[in-house]
């Protein structure tokens, strides 16, 4: 007569599934998706085995314990929850059969039923006695389905360390639905990873499901930002086991956690070896590439990268010679961009697009390395490469796309290469591939910004000009202004070492004076003093200058300094009645070369003051107007020469 178990668990998904699988292996099976639910099922005779849910909404799972120990005394229980520390106690003083902390496998689930139901323990120590031991290593292929290469690459960096991670797991990505798709097809990893935000795992799942040749038994994780808000939604989803959400987050204890239930996952499903005599040898070269595959994020020179791992490769796999073929987009062609060791091509060697090594190559895509014996046999391909001294090939994709490949000597020691150590090597070209993308990017970024930092001072300079033009009795200003700002800055960082953003200043200076725009003409070519309302409304042109420049996300500090060029040093000045240092450093160099050209110039109430009239002016408003360090420098620069009034 076969067993009969209860099923119960508010996520109704990963609920219908157990219950499916265990009804596939000869149980009677009945699923209740929360815990009144639960509670009404208890009442139904010969129930064997409840495998219960802690966390549900309406009836906790130790509310239904206690209501199930009532009814079946002798009923095993197998309690499942991510939380283990908060219900152990009390599940196991209430009475419980087994505690499984989620994630765990299907296989980890039934070898728990099958030994609660029987009373035999055989084999639920020997999973944790393997991972506690440093000589077992596991040993599977990850595919990631991630966002982005960025998410992709701390985990890529974990899992290739074999120090850490503890395994030799060969790993490959996928970005898109599509590419996943492809991913399954042809790597048939035996772990996948998805975030959730690519892939819900129930339509992962689905997919996997309607594969024509599905890997069998693949393992699927969730991998989410938040793990318990994964579990409160319901994103968990299996094929061929049982899965939860994990983090998606980076930090080394998260990776730690992950790394651990991989691990965990390989050695239940029987992937994993003890490591063998040439381990050693294997792991002291395999270290050094990947410290040396963490060094190439910091590269952004292409040529430079390239000959790095050309370099660590041919030195520490202690190989005849190594070379590097890159593809030049303007010429179609591969070319051999840097080599070390013997062979018979040079540097600038080219291998032409519509090459068939180069069309073999594309027809097989990424995830793949190759030894000598692949290909020599293949029409035009093996005389090419023996020129090259090649024993063994590993590509470079990127999005699909070859945009290289290293072609590998012989080896010194004459021993052919292990199929761990290429995919190792296409682990790190991968990754290069990654890297010298990034480079081309920032160097894309960096001339796109140079352009623009070109069109956005044009656009300033033009916009300052119109203000300037508008007053015929100031025409010259600007330039005078901005001249003689720029060397009181220059004064200040030689004498008192203050760091100030040249750019910034000098184009503050350039628009200081923008929101006269919004003053009327009548009143900049007023002959006579402004009346008080009159200049009420002209006080309004720094705040109005601020207004147009600030929406700007460039231009916001310069913003700033504009708005507040008129403060005074002693907190009388407007628009705020901002005092001292409150004032920005460069609102203050604006006000004194401001005020000081603005004396010496014509007006259209005045003819203009001699230059001794105006820096006695400045000194007598030293630390009531103006700042005294910035007056100190503006005279030390007047008397060294380099503020001289220039005719217009």
């Amino acid at each position: 007569m076969s067993k009969k178990i209860l099923i119960v668990d508010d996520e109704i998904d990963i609920t219908l599934v157990l219950k499916e699988f265990f009804i596939s292996k000869g149980y009677e099976a009945l699923a209740a998706f929360n815990g009144r639910e639960a509670v009404g099922f208890l009442n139904q005779p010969g129930i064997d085995l409840i495998l219960l849910d802690m966390q549900m909404p309406d009836m906790s799972g130790l509310e239904v314990l206690k209501e199930a120990r009532k009814i079946h005394k002798d009923t095993k229980i197998i309690v499942l929850t991510g939380f283990s520390e908060e219900y152990k106690e009390e599940a196991e003083k209430i009475g419980c059969d087994a505690f499984l902390t989620k994630p765990f496998s299907i296989r980890t689930l039934i070898t728990a039923a099958e030994s609660v139901l029987t009373g035999k323990e055989e084999g639920r120590s020997d999973i944790a006695t393997l991972m506690e031991d440093d000589n077992v290593l596991a040993k599977a292929k990850l595919l990631f389905i991630e966002p982005n290469e960025i998410t992709y690459g701390s985990k890529l960096s974990y899992f290739r360390d074999l120090k850490h991670c503890k395994g030799r797991y060969r790993v490959a990505a996928a970005f898109t639905e599509n590419e996943a798709m492809k991913k399954l097809e042809e790597f048939k990893p035996d772990i996948v990873l998805s975030d959730i935000g690519v892939f819900r795992l129930y339509k992962l799942r689905d997919k996997i499901l309607k594969m024509q040749s599905p890997a069998k038994d693949i393992i699927l994780y969730g991998l989410s930002p938040d793990a318990k808000d994964s579990l409160k939604n319901g994103y968990a989803s299996f094929v061929g086991g049982l899965f939860d959400p994990i983090t998606a987050m980076v930090s080394p204890e998260e990776m730690d956690r992950l790394g651990k239930i991989v691990r965990r996952a390989a050695m239940e499903h029987g992937l994993y070896k003890s490591q063998e005599t040439e381990t050693e040898q294997f792991y002291n070269y395999h270290k050094v590439l990947l410290e040396a595959s963490k060094g190439m994020v910091l590269i952004t020179d292409t040529s430079k990268l390239l000959y790095l791992i050309v370099y660590v490769v041919k030195k520490h796999m202690k190989l005849k010679s190594a070379c590097i073929f890159y593809y030049d987009e303007q010429d179609k062609s591969f070319v051999l961009t840097c080599k070390r060791g013997e062979s018979d091509a040079q540097r600038g060697y080219r291998i032409g697009d519509s090459h068939p090594f180069i069309k073999w190559l594309k027809d097989r895509q990424s995830g793949f390395s190759y030894n000598k014996d692949d290909f020599m046999n293949l029409p035009d391909v093996g005389n090419e490469l023996e020129k090259l001294g090649c024993a063994a090939c590993v590509p470079s994709f990127n999005k699909d796309k070859l945009i290289g490949f290293l072609i590998l000597g012989n080896k010194l020691s004459g021993d052919s290469y292990a199929r761990e150590e290429l995919e190792l090597l296409l682990t790190i070209s991968n990754e290069a591939a990654i890297v010298i993308e990034n480079a081309k990017n920032v160097f894309e970024l960096q001339k796109l910004r140079e352009k623009e930092k070109e069109n956005y001072f044009q656009t300033i300079l033009a916009l300052a000009r119109t203000v300037d033009e508008k007053d015929a009795y100031t025409r010259g200003h600007l330039d005078e202004v901005t001249r003689y700002g720029v060397i009181v800055a220059e004064e200040l960082t030689e004498s008192l070492k203050i760091n100030i953003d040249m750019e910034e200043l000098k184009t503050a200076l350039l628009l200081h004076d923008i929101g006269k725009i919004g003053v009327p003409d009548a009143l900049l070519h007023k002959i006579s003093s402004l009346t008080p309302e009159e200049f009420e409304i002209m006080k309004q042109h720094s705040a109005i200058g601020a207004r147009i420049i600030e929406p700007i996300e460039k231009l916001k500090k310069i913003g700033r300094i504009i708005k507040h060029h008129q403060e005074k040093y002693n907190g009388t000045g407007y628009p705020d009645g901002l005092k001292g240092e409150d004032i920005p450093l460069e609102s203050r160099i604006v006000a004194v070369v401001d005020a000081y050209h603005a004396m010496i110039s014509d007006r259209p109430y005045r003819k203009a003051l001699p230059e001794d009239t105006a820096l006695n002016e400045l000194r007598s408003c030293r630390g009531t107007q103006f700042d005294p360090l910035i007056v100190d420098a503006f005279l030390r620069a007047y008397e060294k020469g380099k503020i001289v009034k220039r005719k217009i």
